[in-house]
């Protein structure tokens, strides 16, 4: 048995470090439109870019919002400025975007530009997965997992992990198996670990492999 849950471990370890780029393809689609301006300066596509972005925001573009939310929030073509950011996507969760309703979340999780508020966390990834997202179920099981804004509740952390995971979400598969591996909320079933830690094992290299 000490021999299974070490390869057990390892398997999960492994996986864990494999799957970790789902900011770096946000990064990569919202550099997308710039890819045909390398003849002429960054900094001034960029700045060509936000405007352009900006005026269709102005107009009703709730895609735009969100990138120009997420522009400011990880200092793509401008300074990082979290306020800016969560102006941004709150135009757009105001429209019912469900990215930028995630990405509110995010920023009370982590505190920036606002003060850290859990339960605000909460209520917004709650908005989104309301909308089908499934980073933000992911997140709601993460919350109650740790005991965030919410009593810790380990079942109710695998029932919105489980949500995510069949909605195709890496982390949470992963989630998922450790949940399996340690008994938490569930009985212990470390076949179960394995399938779910192999489950995102393939699904990531299918994904690397298409870009």
């Amino acid at each position: 048995m000490p021999v299974f849950k070490s390869l057990c471990c390892s398997l999960f370890v492994g996986v864990f470090l494999s799957c970790n780029i789902t900011m770096a393809q946000e990064i990569e689609t919202a550099n997308t439109p710039l890819k045909k301006g390398r003849q002429y300066n960054e900094k001034q596509a960029y700045q060509e870019l936000i405007q352009s972005y900006s005026i269709a925001a102005d107009k009703g573009d709730i895609s735009k919002m969100y990138i120009l939310g997420f522009f400011y929030d990880s200092g793509i073509g401008v300074k990082q400025d979290y306020q800016q950011a969560m102006q941004w996507y709150l135009k757009a969760a105001d429209k019912g975007n469900a990215k930028a309703m995630n990405n509110i979340g995010f920023l009370y999780l982590q505190g920036n530009g606002v003060k850290q508020n859990y339960r605000q966390a909460m209520q917004w990834y709650l908005k989104a997965a309301d909308k089908n997202n499934p980073p933000s179920m992911y997140s709601i099981g993460y919350l109650y997992k740790y005991g965030l804004g919410v009593q810790q509740d380990y079942q109710q952390a695998m029932y919105w992990y489980l949500m995510a995971a069949n909605k195709g979400n890496i982390d949470a598969m992963k989630a998922v198996g450790y949940q399996y591996m340690f008994g938490l909320g569930v009985k212990e079933d470390h076949e179960q670990a394995i399938q779910w830690y192999e489950k995102a094992q393939k699904l990531r290299e299918e994904q690397n492999a298409q870009q």
